[in-house]
Parts: C-alpha cells; structure tokens; sequence
C-alpha cells in the first residue's frame, strides 16, 4: 500500500534532521508519495548537525523548491556555528529524484544508487568538504549544471562509468565552446 504525505510552508524544510549532540539521525520512506509544498528554496530533507542515515526506496517526490537534500550548518541558528554541519548517506534504491543536492563546506555526503536516477545539480557551489558517489550498474546521473564530487565508485565493470552521468544540452555547449576558446590560446601561445 502506498501512504500520501503532504507538506505546507514551513521555515526549513518538509523534514530537519538535527541533533543537539550531532548524534545518529535516520529517515526512511518506501512507496511513499510527498508532495512539498514549502516554496521556493526551502528542500525536502533538511540535515545540520547530525550523522544522518536518509533510506528512500519506490518512492514519489513532488519538490517545488528544486533542493531536495541541502545538508548544510554554519551561521543558520541550529547548533555552534563552524561546527554544525551534517554527515549525510544517502541511500537510494529504485528511485528518481529531479531536485538538486546542497552540502556546504562544513558537510559530507555520501550517496549509494541501486537501480535509480539523480536529475539536477549535486554540490553546485563546490564546497562540500566530501562528497562521494557509488553507482550500481542500473543507475544514472543527469546534472542539470555544474557539480562536483570528491569520487565516483561505479560497479558497471565495462568502463561505461561516463555513460552513466550526462549533462544536458546548454552545460555540453559551454563546455564546447570554453574548449575552443583554450584551443585557439594554445595556438597562439604556440
């Protein structure tokens, strides 16, 4: 049986993990429908402070922000300052998620992909202190803009580990285009 969950404007997010202690945190949906409804830049999963454990399995995500996960502490009120950040796994089997995913300086990620999909930016602002990504052989990555991470573990043995992460259309035109630009320098510099 799938469950239904419905989210209103709230200040942080449709779910805040945080611990005063940075203590263990989980939050697990299976067949599960949320719709968030919180407006514009506020995520779903809102981690600070915390060694968070997020299992999300077969479930459906109606996210009006764009920000699905922001794991991020610093100068927000929840905990001391330069030390509240968040350690996030972020466990996903046999699930699509078309939002982005926001670790900030003072906060790690790890995310494991079984049979599912990521559309949209992860790390955008390259300040995650680590961010790693393990992919099984039946998972994709789709960024939407510019992402970083600190390794990428891909169980695909047939060295299609590029295959498995695309950008879309107008990142692939800039990239081309900044690749010209350096070539023509290097012609000149020649």
């Amino acid at each position: 049986m799938r469950s239904t969950c419905k989210g209103s404007n709230n200040d942080d997010a449709f779910v805040v993990m945080y611990s005063k202690t940075k203590a263990d945190t989980s939050f697990t949906a299976k067949d599960t429908n949320f719709y968030n409804l919180g407006g514009s830049g506020k995520p779903f999963l809102y981690m600070i402070n915390t060694k968070a454990k997020i299992n999300i399995n077969n479930s459906v995500f109606q996210n009006e922000s764009g920000i699905f996960l922001d794991a991020s502490g610093n100068g927000n009120g929840w905990g001391t300052q330069k030390e509240n950040g968040a350690e996030v796994e972020f466990n996903l089997v046999n699930q699509k998620i078309e939002s982005d995913l926001v670790v900030d300086s003072i906060s790690q990620l790890i995310i494991n992909m079984k049979n599912s999909t990521i559309k949209g930016k992860i790390n955008n602002a390259k300040t995650a202190s680590a961010l790693d990504i393990n992919l099984d052989n039946s998972s994709f990555i789709e960024l939407t803009g510019n992402s970083y991470y600190t390794s990428l573990n891909n169980d695909d043995k047939t060295g299609r580990i590029f295959t498995k992460i695309t950008m879309n259309l107008e990142n692939m035109t800039k990239i081309s285009h900044l690749l010209k630009v350096v070539r023509k320098i290097l012609i000149l510099l020649c």
